[in-house]
């Protein structure tokens, strides 16, 4: 059987950083990338390919959700005789609920194919802390978790790490967690994990917590974006894709307070993704409207 990785966490936490670490270190292992992001655009499936690793991409929604997990299914099915892959390592959307996962492969008949080892969690302290109570797939993510991944240590005070390592604690008690800078961990992706804990359902089409929208980037500059994050403040979760075009092409990434840019080194459509709370939705949009 193929060993599997499900790599779970909150929009913005890091896990795309993890799985481009887990192409560097793994390079020529045979392993294979299946990415889920949550926006219409596949921004984080271009950054995998900016790592020259094999990678597929399932954008649009969760996998997890009753819409787009037909199409997961669909890409499990077809990624062994396209890649005969050593080992897969899935990307689950920052929204999604993984207690499903393995559920879904025992209705399919996967769990012939794979043997999910390990689920992974990655969590950012902060943005833990204030959301925990507010958005339920956070709790969810670490229930699932075999490992958690408290990122950032290096933006937050010791006692906001604490704090959230309280939180998961008390959500699963026992899991085991590391602290991480841009999720450097020494993990093993297919250990045999075993922990994870409860039994999730298929996500709706829409969940009323999250509103997501696309603005083009050909004319939207870092100013444009960073004015918008500071007049809507905490209504926007995460904001990521590339400005600019060809050789000025930059990527862009907003999470938890913190706005990141840099040149991109594959060329990529200049198109942003925002995913923002559901009840924001046309401040959101009427800031967009000025935007464009």
């Amino acid at each position: 059987m193929i060993p599997l990785c499900l790599v779970t966490g909150f929009l913005g936490s890091g896990k795309t950083t993890l799985l481009r670490n887990l192409a560097g270190s793994r390079a020529g292992q045979g392993l294979v990338f299946l990415v889920n992001d949550f926006g219409a655009i596949d921004v984080d499936g271009a950054l995998m390919r900016e790592a020259d690793c094999r990678v597929v991409s399932v954008a649009g929604g969760s996998i997890f959700c009753r819409c787009l997990v037909t199409e997961f299914i669909r890409v499990l099915r077809e990624l062994p005789p396209r890649f005969d892959p050593a080992g897969v390592v899935v990307e689950a959307s920052g929204i999604a609920d993984p207690r499903v996962v393995r559920k879904m492969l025992s209705e399919t008949g996967l769990d012939r194919t794979y043997d999910l080892r390990t689920v992974v969690t990655v969590i950012d302290p902060g943005q833990l802390l204030k959301l925990i109570h507010t958005l339920p797939n956070i709790r969810t993510q670490i229930e699932a978790a075999d490992l958690v991944l408290v990122n950032k240590e290096d933006l937050h005070p010791l006692a906001t790490i604490e704090a959230a390592e309280a939180e998961i604690a008390a959500i699963h008690p026992g899991v085991r967690t590391l602290r991480c800078v841009q999720c450097r961990a020494d993990l093993d992706p297919f250990a045999q994990g075993g922990a994870s804990r409860g039994d999730g359902d298929y996500a709706p089409c829409v969940d009323p917590n999250y509103a997501r929208f696309t603005i083009p980037g050909e004319r939207v500059s870092a100013d444009d974006l960073r004015a918008g994050i500071e007049q809507l403040g905490d209504d926007i979760y995460r904001l990521k894709g590339f400005i600019g075009g060809g050789p000025e092409t930059h990527y862009i990434d907003y999470a938890g307070g913190t706005l990141n840019m840099r040149p991109a080194t594959e060329v990529s459509i200049p198109v942003i993704v925002v995913i923002a709370r559901g009840g924001a939705k046309q401040q959101v949009q009427d800031w967009i409207n000025q935007l464009t």
